[in-house]
Parts: structure tokens; C-alpha cells; sequence
């Protein structure tokens, strides 16, 4: 019997690819997120622990009060900063998984069309194969001719 060839294997390899890079590039931006909502959370941190600093001051030290307050409004920028990017990354990462879905979708569509043109290719062998045993027994068994 002779191996099968896919005629399309070229392209079934290429969507596979694209369907790799598709989950590489949804790994990366979810690590991006999770990189930035961890900042997120220390920003938090630092800021309640920087208010609570600021009202265990006295009120003698007015400078000290003016650079912890000065720090609280960085802090409140830096976290409004990256709300605006967990908002970006979370857009980001709602259209890769669209892409993923549409590149794994494409993916699957030529793997059945593989299956199916391998079953059929493998059925015609089998056809012909049969074919070829039923003429050889036909052959063997005529009856003989005086």
C-alpha cells in the first residue's frame, strides 16, 4: 500500500504555526497582565502603608507630612496609570484569544479534511487491493479449457 500524501500539507502546517504564535502571543500578553495587576496591588500597598505613616505623624513635622503627601499623589497617578494599561492588556487579550479561536478553528477545519481524504484514500487501497485478489482468485480457479 502507498503512503498517504495530504495535498494541503503545507498549509495545515503554516496554520499550525500561526495557531502556535497565536498562543505564544496570548501567554505574553497574560503575563504582561499579571505582571501589571501585581503592580497594581504594591501600589496599593504602599499607598494605604504611606497614609497610615502620614496619620501617625505629628503635626511638628509639617515638611515630613507635605513628601509623604507629595509621594500618596505619585502613587495615585502611577495607579491610575495602570488601570488605563490593565484596561489596554485586557482589550489586547480579548482579541487574542479571538485570534487563537479563529487560527485553532482553521486548524481543525484541515486536520478533518485530512482524516477524511486519509480514510478515503486508505478505503480506495483497500478497493483496490480487493479487486486485485478477487481477479488473481478468478484467475487461479477458471475452470480448465481441453
Amino acid at each position: 500500500m502507498a503512503i498517504f500524501r495530504f495535498s494541503l500539507e503545507q498549509v495545515l502546517v503554516y496554520r499550525t504555526q500561526l495557531e502556535e504564535k497565536a498562543k505564544a502571543e496570548l501567554g505574553r500578553i497574560q503575563a504582561d497582565m499579571l505582571t501589571e495587576q501585581q503592580r497594581k496591588e504594591n501600589l496599593l500597598t504602599e499607598m494605604y502603608a504611606q497614609e497610615q505613616q502620614m496619620f501617625n505623624l505629628d503635626v511638628s513635622k509639617l515638611g515630613e507630612r507635605w513628601l509623604i503627601e507629595s509621594y500618596i499623589k505619585a502613587l495615585r497617578v502611577d495607579m491610575a496609570q495602570s488601570q488605563k494599561r490593565l484596561k489596554t492588556l485586557d482589550m489586547m487579550l480579548q482579541a487574542a484569544r479571538s485570534k487563537l479561536a479563529v487560527c485553532s478553528k482553521d486548524k481543525m477545519i484541515l486536520e478533518k479534511l485530512k482524516e477524511k481524504h486519509e480514510k478515503a484514500y486508505k478505503l480506495e487501497e483497500l478497493q483496490k487491493e480487493q479487486r486485485e485478489f478477487d481477479e488473481i482468485a478468478s484467475i487461479r480457479f477458471q475452470a480448465p479449457s481441453y
